[in-house]
C-alpha cells in the first residue's frame, strides 16, 4: 500500500477559514425551496465535495446554479406538479442523503438516490427502518444502491421522532414543514447535535418562516414562502479547529471568517483551548490562538463529534490525563471514528484507555513517528496532519483525498511526498 509522508511544516500567521459545509448545504437547500433567486456569499474558492454534491443535486431538481470564488447564485425551479421519479446522487454526504429523504418528496412521488465512497458501506439501518413513520417505503433490496423510496401514505399530523443517533433527518423534516408539507407537529426524542438543529432553524427563520418551539416539540408559527435573499455563508469551525489545535500545541495563528455565536457545534473549540491553557482572543470574525500551557482537558463530544480526532491529538500533548466522553456518537461516521482514532494514537505511541463512553488519553510524552490508516475518513486525515505538526517530524498516512470532503485547501500548507 502506498503511503504519503507529511513532513514538518510551519503554520501560516493568518488564514481565511474554509467555508462551512454544514451551513453551505443548508443554505443551498433553502435556496432550492425559495420563492426567488438567492445569492450566497462566502469563501468559495475551493468548494468541499459535500458542497459540490449539494449543487449537483439542486441542478438535477431543476435549479440553476452559478459559482464564483465569492458568490453562489441559485435560481430555484418553479414548484408545480410532482414528477413521477427523480434520480440524484448525494456523493458521500450523509447530511444530504438524510435531508433529501424528506425534501425530495416535494419534487417527485418516487426518489432514486445513489451515493459514493464510504456512504455506500455505512450502517444506515436506523434511518431506513424508521421511514415507515413518515409514510415512506423503501422499494429496493435493503443494503443495495441506488435507494428507491416511495410515499405510500400522507405525512402524519403529529410525529414523534427518535433523534438519538443523528439530527440530519430532523433538518429535512423542518425544511419540509417550512414548505407547508410534512407533519404539523414534530417532537424529538433524545435529540443529539442540538447546535445543528438550531443552525437549521436559524436558516429557515432568516428566510421568513417562524417556528414555535416548546422544549423538543416544534410547529410552524408563521407560514410564509421561503424567501430567496442574500445570505453570508459562515466559515467552518470544524475545519479551522485543526489549525487552532496546532497553534495551541505550539506557535500561533490568526484565522479570519469565523463568526462568533454561529450555532456551529464545533465553536466549542474556543472554550476547550482555553481550558487546555492556550491564549485565545476574538474580535469580530477573527480568532487568534497562541500556545502557552498544556493542561489536560475534560470534554463531552456528544453534540460536537467532529472535534473528537483532533482533540485526541491535542490531549496527547497535555501534561496529564485527559478525558473525552460522548464517544457513542462516533461509531457510524465515515469510519468507526473511535476505533480509527485509537488506531492512530497507538501507531503514534500514545497511551490511552477506554472506559464506558470515555477515552482517557495520557499526555506529556514523546511521540514516535508512525503510519496512520485514514479509513477514508476526512477527520482522521486532518487529525494526522495535526499530529505531524505536533510531532515536528514525518507522519505517514495512506491517503489525502479524503479531506476533499470538508477541507481541500488544507493541502496547500503541507509538504507531502509519496513513500
Amino acid at each position: 500500500m502506498g503511503m504519503i509522508q507529511i513532513s514538518p511544516f510551519p503554520l501560516p500567521p493568518l488564514i481565511e477559514a474554509p467555508v462551512s459545509k454544514s451551513h453551505l448545504q443548508r443554505e443551498l437547500i433553502l435556496s432550492l425551496l425559495s420563492n426567488q433567486p438567492s445569492r450566497l456569499k462566502g469563501n468559495f474558492k475551493v468548494l468541499p465535495d459535500d458542497g459540490l454534491n449539494a449543487i449537483k443535486t439542486l441542478e438535477t431538481l431543476g435549479a440553476k446554479v452559478q459559482v464564483s470564488p465569492t458568490e453562489i447564485t441559485v435560481v430555484p425551479p418553479a414548484l408545480g406538479s410532482l414528477k413521477e421519479e427523480v434520480y440524484f446522487s448525494v456523493g458521500e454526504s450523509g447530511f444530504l442523503l438524510r435531508t433529501m429523504l424528506c425534501v425530495g418528496f416535494l419534487f417527485a412521488r418516487r426518489l432514486r438516490i445513489d451515493a459514493t465512497g464510504t456512504l455506500l458501506s455505512r450502517d444506515l439501518r436506523a434511518t431506513f427502518d424508521s421511514l415507515g413513520q413518515l409514510g415512506i417505503a423503501q422499494r429496493n433490496k435493503k443494503g443495495t444502491w441506488p435507494i428507491v423510496l416511495e410515499r405510500f401514505e400522507p405525512w402524519p399530523q403529529e410525529l414523534r421522532w427518535d433523534a438519538s443517533e443523528t439530527s440530519q433527518v430532523v433538518t429535512g423534516l423542518l425544511f419540509t414543514m417550512a414548505m407547508g408539507s410534512g407533519p404539523k407537529e414534530l417532537t424529538l426524542i433524545n435529540p443529539v447535535s442540538l447546535p445543528y438543529i438550531t443552525l437549521s432553524l436559524q436558516g429557515i427563520e432568516n428566510r421568513g418562516v417562524s417556528f414555535v418551539q416548546t422544549q423538543n416539540t416544534f410547529s410552524v408559527g408563521t407560514l410564509n414562502p421561503i424567501q430567496g435573499k442574500p445570505v453570508q455563508v459562515q466559515g467552518d469551525w470544524s475545519g479551522a479547529s485543526n489549525l487552532l489545535c496546532m497553534a495551541a500545541i505550539r506557535g500561533q495563528i490568526r484565522v479570519a471568517g469565523l463568526p462568533l455565536s454561529s450555532n456551529q457545534a464545533d465553536e466549542k473549540i474556543l472554550r476547550i483551548l482555553k481550558d487546555f491553557g492556550a491564549e485565545v482572543e476574538t474580535s469580530s470574525d477573527t480568532v487568534w490562538v497562541k500556545s502557552k500551557a498544556h493542561r489536560p482537558i475534560a470534554v463531552d463530544v456528544t453534540h460536537c463529534p467532529d472535534l473528537f480526532p483532533a482533540l485526541a491529538v491535542l490531549a496527547s500533548c497535555a501534561n496529564g490525563i485527559s478525558a473525552i466522553s460522548g464517544t457513542q456518537r462516533l461509531f457510524n461516521k465515515e469510519s468507526n471514528r473511535l476505533e480509527a482514532t485509537c488506531m492512530m494514537l497507538a501507531q503514534l505511541g500514545v497511551r490511552f484507555e477506554i472506559r464506558s463512553d470515555t477515552l482517557f488519553v495520557h499526555g506529556g510524552f514523546h511521540y514516535r513517528n508512525g503510519m496512520v490508516l485514514s479509513h477514508h475518513d476526512h477527520r482522521i486525515v486532518l487529525a494526522a496532519i495535526v499530529a505531524a505538526y505536533a510531532l515536528e517530524t514525518e507522519v505517514a498516512v495512506d491517503e489525502m483525498e479524503a479531506i476533499k470532503k470538508s477541507y481541500p485547501e488544507m493541502k496547500q500548507f503541507l509538504s507531502l511526498k509519496g513513500i
